[in-house]
């Protein structure tokens, strides 16, 4: 009698276990199953955009065509889906995968490049709000019904875009390629400040010498012969923020470290070099670094090895350069806290070897001091608070007991109370 109550203890015991422990499983993934704002506060998502700067000329030749027109219409915002619908994704793969598009109708008064049949175009810009979600990128032009505009436009070549809704342009070089017509013969974009005639002038000029410029006559980037013109691209724009918590929890392991090598840059191909063929920077065509961390201590997830190489979008290959303003830096030797997450852009992710990003790019990154202190550009916090954030971000998130244990545990106690 007295075993048979022992073994019915454990027995309870196993099963109060097993509720803990599922417990702790659905919570910790209800974090990741969608994009969830528990407030009617909106959720924010800054998209970083990489953005040549153009000249006068370069902006004409670049164009499939030239309008000036009128601002008829702001059609409601869709995402990049057929019903135009958020889809139901990660909070991770949502970020990574889709966007938010609107689309601009103008009423077209002239045509300063290959004219077309048509009296309106569409005009397709990233960004838009969405239920609670509001998308929003400094690197596109915004639009008011009624704006006189003058705008260069091309082809649409973006993955995320091009094969959703009727035939659309999107404006040449983001907002440098739009500019407002004023009433005293200005005209007028958020860095410069013309005249309307000297535009014009210009736009001229590059069509009659166009025949005999690099340029093909379709203004197809993808057919551009500038091989040997190095090529410089900036990523700016705004991050989606994360608190320290969210950062745990997104991060596949967190670990501090000294930065014992930074390696040379590579193009996203089998040989880290410039492809050539008239090469762009796109959402296909990249430059990458990899840092190697010697790691310390692992804070979540611990691995077997003492290194791990983490992953940043940007660098230098020849005369090519890709900066980015969300993505952190290194220094030699320097002593880091990072939140690290598995590769999931499709340019760099199946590159070997194994690797990760900074989960939150910037946001990610902390500087040790001396002092106790973990720094970041936007926020200094002592590295006590942090690593007390952490632990208690992984005890919520993670499972009390080993899964596997528990189900034995349960099956053991059930097995020997049969046998009693």
């Amino acid at each position: 009698m007295r075993n048979f109550i022992k073994y019915g203890i454990f027995l309870i015991a196993a099963l109060s276990l097993l509720t803990l422990n599922v417990s702790a499983l659905s919570s910790s993934s209800d974090d990741n199953i969608k994009l969830e704002n528990n407030n009617d506060e909106p959720i924010e998502i800054g998209i970083c955009i990489e953005f040549e700067l153009y000249t006068h000329e370069e902006l004409s030749n670049y164009s499939d065509t030239i309008v000036i027109g009128t601002v008829k219409e702001i059609l409601p915002p869709r995402w990049n889906t057929i019903d135009g619908k958020q889809p139901n994704k990660t909070r991770r793969a949502l970020l990574r995968e889709n966007v938010i598009y609107t689309d601009v109708v103008i009423s077209v008064d002239e045509y300063l490049k290959n004219p077309l049949t048509s009296r309106e175009v569409t005009v397709r810009t990233t960004g838009g709000k969405i239920g609670k979600v509001n998308m929003t990128t400094d690197s596109d032009p915004s639009f008011k019904v009624g704006e006189k505009v003058l705008l260069f436009l091309s082809k649409d070549y973006s993955p995320d875009t091009k094969d959703f809704g009727p035939e659309y342009f999107i404006v040449t070089d983001f907002y440098l390629g739009k500019y407002t017509l004023t009433d005293d013969g200005k005209a007028v974009r958020p860095d410069e400040n013309t005249t309307l005639e000297e535009l014009l002038s210009t736009i001229k000029d590059s069509n009659d010498t166009e025949g005999k410029s690099k340029f093909p006559e379709s203004g197809n980037k993808d057919e551009v012969a500038c091989n040997d013109e190095p090529l410089y691209a900036e990523v700016s724009g705004s991050l989606i923020g994360l608190n320290h918590t969210e950062l745990s929890k997104n991060s596949d392991t967190v670990i501090i470290g000294t930065v014992k090598e930074i390696l040379p840059s590579k193009w996203n191909n089998a040989d880290g070099k410039n492809p050539g063929q008239d090469i762009e920077f796109d959402l296909n065509n990249t430059i990458y670094t990899d840092t190697i961390i010697i790691v310390d201590e692992y804070l979540k997830n611990p691995l077997s090895s003492k290194e791990v190489r983490v992953r940043v979008e940007g660098g230098t290959v020849g005369n090519d350069t890709l900066l980015s303003e969300c993505e952190p830096a290194f220094q030699p030797a320097e002593r880091v806290l990072l939140y690290l997450m598995k590769d999931d852009n499709p340019a760099t992710r199946d590159i070997s070897p194994e690797h990760f990003i900074v989960t939150g790019a910037l946001q990610g990154k902390y500087t040790l001091t001396d002092d106790g202190k973990a720094v970041r550009p936007d926020e200094t916090v002592n590295q006590e608070e942090l690593l007390s954030t952490i632990n208690q971000a992984d005890k919520r998130s993670a499972p009390f007991m080993s899964s596997f244990f528990v189900v034995a545990a349960f099956l053991w106690a059930v097995s020997a109370v049969k046998r009693r």
